[in-house]
C-alpha cells in the first residue's frame, strides 16, 4: 500500500512537471510570435 501511494505520488509529480514544462514552452512560443508580430507590424 505504501509502495502504491509512493508510485501514485511520483506519477502525479511527473505529470505536473510535464504540464509546467509544456506551459513554459507554450508561453515561450507565444512571446516569440508576439514579438515577431510587433516587429512585422512596425
Amino acid at each position: 500500500m505504501v509502495y502504491k501511494q509512493g508510485f501514485v505520488y511520483k506519477h502525479e509529480l511527473y505529470v505536473t512537471t510535464n504540464i509546467s514544462a509544456i506551459y513554459k514552452i507554450l508561453i515561450f512560443y507565444i512571446e516569440i510570435i508576439f514579438l515577431s508580430l510587433c516587429i512585422y507590424l512596425d
